[in-house]
């Protein structure tokens, strides 16, 4: 059981079930912390300067989120007994993730080398009122970029894909 000061979302265990990340706004804007499981009381705060969704690498002691500003973000860590023991967090892309609110745009593959991310579709036009989106399944490689229309035409180019990169761009207007 566990007792957070405030509100807290997007708990997430560790892969050896002895951590829980999770995000929480009890110092204002929201930032990434982790606690010990079953709790200790003790927590580590891993963000500075806004955190959401964390993530955990099952294949390195990596922690992910996104930043307020949605800039997907790494911190190294380490465990020496009972601490949590968290690197400074370091940028994992300088490009942006496609804005979606409350809601997770990134996913970690289980092999802990590649990303889903929505991103935003890149445009002459102001960023407010572009209305495509990435999806990249490889991390920020673009070997090949299909557009994309409809979700029938999504699985069609993700059925033929294999390994390789893509980044499908979707035409939220069409969906």
């Amino acid at each position: 059981q566990f007792r957070f000061r405030g509100s807290v979302h997007s708990l997430a265990f560790s892969p050896d079930g002895r951590w829980v990340a999770y995000a929480s706004p009890e110092q204002g804007a929201y930032e990434v912390y982790v606690r010990a499981f079953p709790d200790g009381g003790r927590q580590w705060t891993i963000s500075t300067g806004g955190g959401n969704f964390p993530a955990w690498s099952r294949t390195s002691n990596e922690l992910f989120y996104r930043t307020e500003d949605q800039v997907l973000m790494v911190a190294s860590y380490t465990v020496a007994g009972d601490s949590f023991v968290a690197a400074k967090p370091r940028v994992w892309s300088e490009r942006r993730l496609f804005n979606s609110g409350l809601v997770p745009n990134f996913d970690l593959a289980p092999d802990g080398k590649r990303f889903a991310v929505l991103m935003s579709a890149q445009g002459a036009e102001p960023r407010e009122t572009q209305r495509g989106v990435m999806l990249v399944l490889e991390p920020l490689t673009f070997l090949e970029t299909t557009a994309v229309e409809t979700l029938d035409d999504l699985a069609a180019v993700l059925d033929g894909v294999g390994s390789k990169a893509l980044v499908a761009m979707l035409d939220t207007g069409h969906i």
